[in-house]
Order: structure tokens, then C-alpha cells, then sequence
């Protein structure tokens, strides 16, 4: 969707599906709930149990308030959700007011993805700043009815171009984070194994007073157009957030892996997968590969995709994602030496180069706008506000601290 879409989940090999539109079940704004969504309804007394609400549409009793009060659907509070596959779904942690996402993962598919978001999250490795693992707020609950099944807790993020970014020095910042990310987990032997990179942002410095979360444009009374500042004034964190395929090695062991299943993909993100990896489908004999090569190239894919070809201005950054794509996997960077080629070109850039406007290539260029961009950089200048903003570490304040769990043996 235009704004904080769920980014596709395999944790049960079905998407969440693109939130650009609203699915076949409840484009029509029906009062009866999917297959999946009754699933949702029949966990929320469990999750209650656990300080998580659900919204009203989750209620036993619920009744469609659209049909006392004439709305459009689409405009309430339990208006259906933008995709009939969910996989994930918004929730309020209480006491107070936090917006989370809770996360359904079926062991018997994905067995490992608990693990190394635990073993991520665990006290010795969630301080380190350069630790881009989506935190835990609470879980992973187990559900009470099958034990292979288990719900996650996050914070509510937002696609991490949602809202775009108004500066090159602000996608810089946000590459920055990424890389540094992911070079952390390789330091810690983890192997992120997904084709089409899924980091998203932390909205609550950006949003203040937060969104809905089912229409993200939307404060989170519904009434009027969500406020929002800059990455600039306010630079918020990106984290990785999708761990179905990710794998922990031990220190000193083989570092190998099969490819990951390409059914679960669409045919655009296929391309995303790295050479070494294609052409295997179900019932081939896969050969092991090292993933750790295989990340960077994912990345280096992203980088060309989602920044060089999406925006006018960023092509100082193709040759860097032209080296970590190279097709044989050990002429790639490794992930550290990404991140030192990365800070290398931003230290070439002028601090006007990093401040300038940055542009969507599917997005709008009026004058206008050029004047606003210009007006805000000269507040920039005077609040001596950094050109590519980097947070200081800190827990998103849309959440509750992670709780203590288990390291991951």
C-alpha cells in the first residue's frame, strides 16, 4: 500500500500479500471474517492474557460499525484488513497505548526463525548498536492448541521508504544502518538467506503521535491525515525483520546452505536471488552453498533496485552494487568491507551533495516543492542538524523493552 505496508510473510509459505490493494475476501467491505482472520479471533483470548488487543473486528460479538454509521469500510477502525492472508496482524500492547505487530510462525515450516530472532535479541547482543535484528517486545508466545506454533511481538514498523526519503544524505543513513546490520550478523555467524532483503523502519520518531495501523495514511483516530516530520530532524532505525530462512552456524563450522525455496517468491523477486542459488526447483538435488556471500549479493540487488534505479541522484552507488552482485560468489566484498566502501563514498560527498533533494523517479518535481526542499535545508543548516542523520542507539519508543530471553544454543 502508499504507506506502512506489511512487507510479504512466509511464515506459513503464504504471502501476506502487497497491501496495495484490498484482497478478492474483503474488497467489498463484507462483515464476515476470512479463513485466516477467524484464526486471529479464535487466539485473541490467549494473546489478551499476554497485555495484547486485538482490534474490535476480533471481538466474538463484533458487529460492523460501518453498518450503524454509513461509512465506507475501508474508513473504521474494524474495517478489513488490505490482504486475507494475515499472517500478521496490528495490535495494542497494555497498559498504555503501544501499536505492535504480532507475528503467527509455524515451526514445521520455518523451525529455525524463532531461534535466531532469540538468539539476536539475547541481553549480550541486543545492546550493540549496529544490531539491526527487529526487537522482541514480548514472545515468542506458544500457542496453548499446537505447540509448533508460535506468535512474535514487534513494534509496528513501516516499509523503509514509506515516507520517501527527502535527501540523498537520508537514503545514505538508511543504507548505512543496513549494512552495518547485516555485516553484524555476519559477525555472529547468521546467515540472513532472504532474496529480497526485508528491512522496515521504526515510524515513531517520524509519526509522533503514530498512525492506524490498517490505514497507515490515517492518525490513529481515523480523522484527519497522519503529521509526520523529517529523517533529518528526527532519524529514526531501520530493522530486519523477516527471519524465515535465516540460519546460525557455530563458530568454526561448514558455512553451507540450499537455496531457498523459489516458489515463495514472485517472478520480479526471483532475479534477487543470487546466481549460485537459481535454477533448482522442488525435488532437484540442491547443492550447498555458503549464504554468506549469497546476503551480499541479496543486498547489493536491493541497493541497484531500490535506490540506484528508483531515484535520480544516486548513481555514486552503482558501482558498489555492481561489485557485490559480480556473479562468482568470491570476487563479492564481504559484508565489513561493504560497509567500509560505503562510509568511503559518503566521505566523498560535499555536506550540500548529502543535503540536496532526492527524487523519486515515479515521483513529482514541481518547482514548488524544490522551494519547500530548499526552505527546510536552510533550517537544517541553522539547527546544524546533520546531513546524514544517524540515531543514537535507543529502544523505539513505540514499544515496551524487550524482555529477557534465552540465547539461542
Amino acid at each position: 500500500m502508499s504507506s506502512a505496508r506489511l512487507r510479504p510473510d512466509r511464515s506459513n509459505d503464504a504471502s501476506v500479500g502487497n497491501n496495495s490493494h484490498f484482497s478478492k475476501d474483503t474488497a467489498t467491505g463484507t462483515d464476515t471474517l476470512s479463513v485466516t482472520e477467524e484464526r486471529w479471533r479464535n487466539i485473541r483470548p490467549f494473546l489478551h492474557l499476554h497485555q495484547l488487543e486485538l482490534r474490535d473486528r476480533y471481538k466474538p460479538d463484533w458487529t460492523p460499525s460501518w453498518k450503524t454509521t454509513g461509512q465506507n469500510p475501508r474508513d473504521c477502525d474494524d474495517g478489513p484488513p488490505r490482504s486475507a492472508l494475515c499472517a500478521q496482524m496490528d495490535a495494542r500492547l497494555f497498559p498504555g497505548d503501544h501499536l505492535v505487530n504480532v507475528k503467527y510462525i509455524a515451526s514445521y515450516f520455518h523451525p529455525d526463525e524463532v531461534g535466531v530472532m532469540q538468539y539476536l535479541n539475547s541481553p549480550e547482543l541486543r545492546s550493540y548498536p549496529d544490531n539491526a535484528c527487529v526487537p522482541l517486545v514480548r514472545g515468542p508466545l506458544r500457542d496453548p492448541a499446537n505447540s509448533d506454533i508460535s506468535y512474535v511481538v514487534t513494534p509496528l514498523l513501516r516499509d523503509f521508504d514509506d515516507p520517501r526519503f527527502d535527501t540523498k544524505g537520508e537514503a545514505l543513513g538508511c543504507l548505512m544502518q543496513v549494512f552495518k546490520g547485516l555485516a553484524f550478523m555476519h559477525r555472529q555467524n547468521v546467515a540472513y538467506r532472504c532474496p529480497t532483503m526485508e528491512f522496515m523502519v521504526d515510524p515513531s520518531p517520524l509519526y509522533p503521535d503514530m498512525f492506524h495501523p490498517n490505514v497507515p495514511s490515517r492518525s490513529r483516530n481515523l480523522q484527519h491525515r497522519a503529521e509526520r516530520t523529517t529523517r533529518t530532524r528526527q532519524p529514526p532505525r531501520y530493522y530486519f525483520t523477516d527471519f524465515a530462512y535465516a540460519a546460525k552456524y557455530e563458530q568454526g563450522a561448514p558455512r553451507q546452505a540450499t537455496p531457498v525455496p523459489i516458489s515463495t517468491y514472485s517472478e520480479r523477486d526471483r532475479e534477487m536471488i543470487p546466481p549460485e542459488f537459481r535454477g533448482y526447483r522442488p525435488g532437484d538435488s540442491m547443492p550447498l552453498r555458503d549464504p554468506f556471500p549469497a546476503d551480499v549479493f541479496c543486498l547489493g540487488m536491493m541497493v541497484r533496485t531500490k535506490f540506484v534505479e528508483a531515484y535520480s541522484g544516486l548513481e555514486f552507488l552503482r558501482r558498489l552494487a555492481d561489485d557485490m552482485t559480480v556473479l562468482d560468489p568470491s570476487q563479492r566484498p564481504t559484508m565489513d568491507f561493504a560497509v567500509q566502501r560505503l562510509e568511503d563514498i559518503c566521505s566523498t560527498l560535499s555536506r550540500s551533495a548529502q543535503r540536496s533533494r532526492l527524487v523519486h523517479k515515479s515521483g513529482p518535481r514541481g518547482f514548488t516543492r524544490s522551494v519547500a526542499h530548499a526552505l527546510r535545508t536552510l533550517r537544517y543548516k541553522i539547527s546544524r542538524l546533520d546531513p546524514i542523520p544517524l540515531p543514537p542507539y535507543a529502544v523505539p519508543t513505540n514499544m515496551m523493552p524487550p524482555a529477557p530471553v534465552p540465547r539461542h544454543p
